[in-house]
């Protein structure tokens, strides 16, 4: 009986001791699983990255700057039949100063203008009803480039001219091809200056008109755009009829016909007496007009 209470309290003592033993186990386990929570989430991994150099932004070159309508008050008809009637600016009676050409000579006289109704077959449809169409024509017998109005910088007498590449209305007395491509260049010399005419497009070496066709003017190193084609065009085509001193101060003057549709026609005067500071000519006058 006393070997039984032995082994009783024997086992007793040694089931307290294993569990007082696992008790604190247990307490320094949950105590070093509480640290190492606390060191994850103060110590949280987060690495300094540089920002990576910005790749310069496309900038394109600019584009000219161009007044492409005229603004000085100063009205250009052509003369011809079979204009549409609203694009007529010319009125029958009026006195207009007409710049002519007889053989070689080219001079400024005024002139009566002659304005009559026209069948307009894009208009009118069938002929023999109303009619809406109007041909302008001038009193003098020598052929008229253009005419005039409120150029009060312009005179009667003879005009210097150092090209003449026909017009639209005296194409049997074209002298020379007269189209402005890309690529063109041509130089005059007028009263010891030295002018260049261009027409460049660094964006295509075809010789037509497109995107980034630019018509300018040189004179002694100095240069000034006067026509860009920033969206390109409908198959247009650019002409120069004529340059010479027509304002009679010295420097060159110019008209072509720099339309953006092959259906158009947009001719301009540039005077070189009525240009800004800084530039060569100035676009004075246009007259526009359409086919169909």
């Amino acid at each position: 009986m006393r070997f039984r209470v032995w082994h009783l309290m024997v086992f007793l003592a040694a089931l307290l001791l294993g569990y007082a033993l696992t008790l604190a186990l247990t307490k320094e386990a949950s105590s070093y699983a509480a640290t190492a929570s606390s060191t994850f989430e103060t110590e949280v991994f987060s690495p300094v990255i540089p920002d990576l150099p910005k790749a310069p932004e496309y900038e394109a070159p600019p584009e000219p700057m161009i007044k492409d309508k005229a603004d000085l008050g100063i009205k250009l008809q052509t003369i011809g039949e079979g204009f549409h009637g609203d694009q007529v600016v010319a009125k029958n009676g009026e006195t207009w100063l007409g710049f002519y050409r007889d053989a070689g000579r080219f001079y400024l006289r005024n002139t009566k203008v002659r304005v009559r109704w026209a069948y307009d077959p894009i208009v009118d449809g069938e002929e023999g009803g109303k009619i809406s169409g109007k041909s302008v024509f001038v009193k003098n017998n020598d052929r008229a480039l253009f005419i005039v109005k409120n150029a009060k910088r312009l005179n009667e007498g003879n005009v210097k001219t150092v090209f003449y590449g026909g017009i639209r209305y005296d194409l049997e007395n074209q002298p020379e091809a007269i189209r402005l491509k890309n690529g063109f260049r041509k130089t005059f010399e007028f009263a010891g200056d030295i002018y260049v005419l261009k027409v460049e497009n660094k964006l295509t070496s075809d010789e037509y008109l497109d995107k980034g066709s630019k018509l300018s003017l040189e004179r002694n190193g100095k240069e000034q755009v006067l026509r860009y084609l920033p969206d390109g065009c409908n198959d247009c085509g650019w002409t120069l009829y004529w340059a010479g001193d027509l304002d009679q101060d010295g420097k060159l003057d110019f008209f072509f016909d720099l339309s953006d549709h092959y259906n158009v026609s947009d001719e301009r005067l540039y005077l070189s007496s009525y240009a800004p500071a800084g530039q060569l000519v100035k676009l004075a006058a246009d007259f526009w007009t359409n086919g169909c």
